[in-house]
C-alpha cells in the first residue's frame, strides 16, 4: 500500500451531497434531490479509495445547488463558514468541502469541478486545491454537473497531506518526466485580473523564477477571454441540460436566485445549433495545450482577488464570476491538471496562485508546486 496507506485523516465528501457514500442520501444541495434520493447501497469509487488508504469518513458537507454556481451560497442550506475570511464567501460550488477544511473540521475533503468549483474555493480559504486531468480521478458513484468537463480533486490545508490524498487518487503518470518546468506568464489573464492581484503575486513569481528560470509571456487564448468564455458557457448549458433536464422537467425543483436563471439558458440554449461556439472552444483547447505542450506550465493567480464578501452587491458578484470563469474555463475545455496554492493574499483574504501542466501530468505538476511552495515558504 506504501506511503499512501499511512494518511490518518477526515474525510468529509463533497456533498449535500455529490458523492455516494453507503448508508446516507445524495442530495447535490438541492431538497427535492435529496428527497427523491433514499438511502445509498454503494460508496463512490474515489471516496472508496481513500478510506482504502487510511481515510476516515466523518460527513458530508453542503454544495451549491446541484453544484451550479461558483459563490458558495445555497439559498435552501446556507453559506458555508470560510474559516480564513468569516467575512466572505467560502465559494463554490465545493463550498462544504472548503469550509471544513478551512474551520478545522478535517484534514481534507473531496470536492468537484467542472467550471472552477475546487478551484475557486481552495483559493477563497486558503488552501492547496487541485482540479486533475479530465478523466485522470473516478466519478464512479458521483451525481455531476456537465459530464464532458465534471472531475474530482482534493482540497487542504496542509501539503503534506494534499499530496498524499492526491496521490492516491491520480497514481502515476504514464509518462514520467524530470524536466524543469517552462514557465509561462498569460498575460491577458493578467491583463483581466487587474495590476493590484498582479501585484499581489509578485514575489511568488520572483519564487518561481528564481526556481525554474526566466517566464515566457503568452496569451492563454487565441482570441478575446470573454469571446472563449461565452462560447464555452453555452456547450456547458447544453450539457448541463442533457444531464439535468429530465430531472428539472419531472419534479420541479425550485432554484435560488442565479442557479434559476443559468438552468432557464441551458434549456434555451440546449437545442442551438452550437457549431460556431464549438469551433471557438476547439481552437482555445489546441492553443493552451501548444503552450503546455513538453514541460510548459502556466503560473497565475487563481482569481481576481480574494473572495466575494458576504455584503457584496449582485454588480460585484457577476463581475467577479465572468472574470474568474474567462480564466477557469480553460482548464475546463482542455481538460489539464490545475492546482492552486494558498500562497498570497489581498485585502488581509487568501489569494491563491495557480500551476497549470499539460494533460496527463498530474504527478508531474503536484511535484512542482511542492517545490514552489517549498520555494516561497523559504524566501
Amino acid at each position: 500500500m506504501g506511503e499512501a496507506a499511512s494518511i490518518q485523516t477526515a474525510l468529509p465528501d463533497e456533498w449535500v451531497r455529490r458523492l455516494h457514500v453507503a448508508g446516507y442520501p445524495t442530495g447535490a444541495g438541492s431538497p427535492t434531490m435529496l428527497a427523491l434520493s433514499g438511502v445509498k447501497t454503494r460508496t463512490a469509487r474515489a471516496v472508496e479509495q481513500l478510506l482504502d488508504a487510511g481515510a476516515r469518513f466523518v460527513g458530508k458537507a453542503v454544495t451549491d445547488e446541484l453544484a451550479f454556481s461558483v459563490i458558495g451560497e445555497n439559498a435552501h442550506f446556507g453559506a458555508p463558514v470560510n474559516g480564513a475570511a468569516p467575512d466572505r464567501y467560502a465559494g463554490g460550488s465545493s463550498s462544504g468541502s472548503a469550509s471544513s477544511v478551512s474551520c478545522g473540521l478535517c484534514d481534507f475533503s473531496l470536492g468537484t469541478d467542472s467550471g472552477g468549483s475546487v478551484r475557486g474555493p481552495a483559493s477563497q480559504c486558503g488552501l492547496f486545491g487541485i482540479r486533475p486531468s479530465f478523466g485522470r480521478i473516478s466519478l464512479e458513484g458521483c451525481w455531476g454537473l456537465c459530464p464532458p468537463y465534471d472531475t474530482a480533486g482534493i482540497l487542504a490545508a496542509d501539503f503534506d497531506v494534499f499530496r498524499r490524498a492526491t496521490a492516491v487518487l491520480i497514481g502515476e503518470d504514464a509518462d514520467r518526466t524530470e524536466r524543469t518546468p517552462a514557465l509561462l506568464i498569460p498575460d491577458d489573464i493578467f491583463e483581466l485580473f487587474g495590476d493590484r492581484v498582479v501585484e499581489a503575486v509578485s514575489d511568488v513569481l520572483d519564487s518561481a523564477e528564481a526556481l525554474w528560470g526566466p517566464a515566457k509571456h503568452v496569451r492563454a487564448a487565441p482570441l478575446a477571454l470573454e469571446a472563449v468564455l461565452k462560447a464555452f458557457q453555452a456547450l456547458q448549458g447544453r450539457e448541463i441540460w442533457r444531464h439535468d433536464g429530465d430531472f428539472i422537467e419531472r419534479y420541479r425543483p425550485t432554484f435560488g436566485p442565479g442557479v434559476k436563471e443559468r438552468f432557464a439558458f441551458a434549456k434555451h440554449i440546449h437545442d442551438k445549433d452550437l457549431r460556431a461556439e464549438e469551433d471557438v472552444c476547439k481552437r482555445a483547447v489546441d492553443h493552451l495545450r501548444a503552450l503546455l505542450a513538453g514541460s510548459g506550465v502556466l503560473i497565475l493567480p487563481t482569481l481576481p482577488g480574494a473572495g466575494l464578501k458576504r455584503d457584496c452587491t449582485a454588480e460585484e458578484m457577476n463581475r467577479f464570476r465572468s472574470r474568474m470563469s474567462a480564466s477557469f474555463c480553460l482548464g475546463g475545455l482542455a481538460g489539464v491538471p490545475w492546482v492552486t496554492l494558498p500562497l498570497a493574499e489581498i485585502d488581509g483574504a487568501p489569494l491563491g496562485v495557480s500551476l497549470v501542466s499539460g494533460f496527463g501530468t498530474d504527478a508531474w505538476l503536484l511535484e512542482q508546486a511542492g517545490r514552489l511552495f517549498e520555494c516561497v515558504s523559504r524566501r
